[in-house]
């Protein structure tokens, strides 16, 4: 598998990423109900088999479900191995649409929560889920 520099910085990945939103939930693109997932035993095959292939970029986010919590069953004793990715949301008032007070709080407990999740005490990619430039403008995101 190819490897390249992850944008502007020296982590390196693989040229195709593993993205785990379904095998943490019916998302609706290859598992269309519940009744379609991987079960926990074949998930984890997946992620070790996506490894042995060279895939070492792993995308995940605390909204997939059971994303988070497989993958570190899956690389708790092979962190070093790969780069793991989460993402937090933030809140954000639906009247208005700017995010709420407090979102810097907000996202060092969604962070909190990926690392428990992931059995590790580092991530090497942390994203804003669906966030646009307005909302990175705001004071409270900084």
């Amino acid at each position: 598998m190819k490897q390249r520099r992850l944008g502007r910085t020296e982590i390196p990945v693989s040229e195709i990423s593993f993205g785990g939103v379904e095998i943490g939930l019916p998302y609706g693109i290859g598992v269309r109900s519940s009744a379609d997932m991987p079960s926990e035993a074949e998930s984890i095959h997946l992620l070790h088999q996506a490894l042995e292939l060279g895939i070492t970029f792993f995308d995940t986010a605390r909204a997939y479900g059971r994303s988070e919590e497989l993958m570190g069953k899956a690389f708790k004793d092979r962190r070093e191995q790969v780069i793991l990715c989460s993402k937090c949301s933030l809140p954000v008032s639906p009247d208005s649409g700017t995010v709420k007070a407090g979102a810097s709080a907000a996202i060092r407990r969604s962070l909190q929560k990926s690392l428990a999740a992931l059995q590790t005490d580092y991530l090497d990619v942390l994203m804003l889920h669906n966030a646009d430039l307005v909302t990175l403008n705001q004071e409270s995101v900084s």
